[in-house]
């Protein structure tokens, strides 16, 4: 996490506060958003940690990353519902959207919607902790609605009981509404230039846009209610291929049939799990050859989709960006 998070502000520097060529900047504007978003998904790490955390490890991500790119770790806390039987591929699970009958408009739209994430993600710290504690009403609809990082339309969450993870959610609320308004601050004081916000903000929508594309080709997306371990199994996608599979898929995402099997496992032992399962049939039908593949194969159903719906493409599109 050190490590991709010093290449990550490295790299910011080297496209936003040097005045090198312009191809040179965009290079170092790409590496950013890689680095970037491989140590943001550390919060996937932090979601499964359960009872034995690592000691510090939350608190320095969030420095580093978390508060930074606008995303605490309890958005991520509700992750759990997307691995638990009564609740995966239902009404209860943020991370499943019915992906698998979309037409190529709407996958178009879900991806080329987040480049406004991150102007969107600082106007709600800057503006919604306060306002929402005065506003039962604006408080449902701030914990229900823009708490998660969700991709399920009709998620709602409800504010959890846990004391611990109650606290987490209170500061990381707070820590992120603090950094919003120091850095909006510091912007319209002059201590901050204009210019590096918006290497910031193309950086952080680089990074959206290619986790978007990975989540597409995480799951088939065919289950229509919640279903148990073996059908998450049967309908999580592992992803072969080399660097590139790795650079949009980091830290065992690639691995994702093996991380629904074994949750809990840290992203470092799911090669070697995933090694053990290969030859057995029901796991061999959830390897794709690589990233590209695994999107082409989708693109190419989502044409059939288009061929075949009911709904007119553009009606589609504009269902996906709401």
């Amino acid at each position: 996490m050190l490590a991709s998070a010093g290449i990550a502000w490295l790299a910011f520097v080297g496209a936003a506060g040097s005045d090198g060529p312009v191809p040179l900047r965009l290079l170092f504007a790409v590496v950013a958003a890689l680095a970037f978003y491989r140590a943001a998904y550390f919060v996937h790490e932090i979601a499964h940690f359960g009872r034995r955390p690592i000691i510090g490890f939350s608190l320095v991500w969030h420095l580093l990353v978390g508060l930074p790119t606008a995303i605490p770790a309890f958005m991520a806390s509700a992750h759990k519902d997307h691995h638990r039987a009564a609740t995966y591929g239902g009404a209860r699970d943020p991370e499943y959207a019915p992906v698998a009958s979309w037409s190529r408009a709407q996958l178009l739209a879900s991806v080329l919607v987040m480049p406004v994430l991150p102007p969107l993600l600082t106007a709600r710290w800057l503006l919604l902790p306060p306002l929402s504690l005065l506003h039962p009403r604006l408080r449902r609809l701030t914990v229900e609605r823009l708490s998660t990082l969700a991709i399920a339309p009709d998620y709602r969450r409800v504010l959890p009981r846990d004391e611990a993870e109650l606290r987490a959610w209170r500061w990381g609320e707070a820590g992120a509404w603090l950094y919003a308004s120091v850095t909006i601050a510091a912007v319209l004081g002059g201590w901050i230039e204009l210019s590096v916000l918006c290497w910031w903000w193309g950086i952080q929508a680089l990074a959206l846009m290619i986790n978007q594309l990975k989540t597409l080709v995480t799951h088939a997306f065919e289950l229509d209610e919640a279903g148990p371990i073996a059908a998450q199994i049967e309908d999580s996608i592992t992803l072969g291929g080399s660097w590139l599979t790795e650079l949009v898929a980091p830290l065992g995402n690639r691995y994702h049939a093996s991380h629904h099997l074994v949750p809990d496992a840290p992203y470092h032992d799911l090669p070697h799990i995933h090694r053990a399962l290969v030859g057995i049939p029901a796991y061999d039908q959830t390897c794709h050859p690589g990233f590209l593949a695994a999107l082409t194969k989708l693109w190419r159903h989502a044409k059939r989709q288009s061929d075949g719906g009911d709904l007119d493409v553009l009606s589609r599109a504009d269902e996906a960006a709401r």
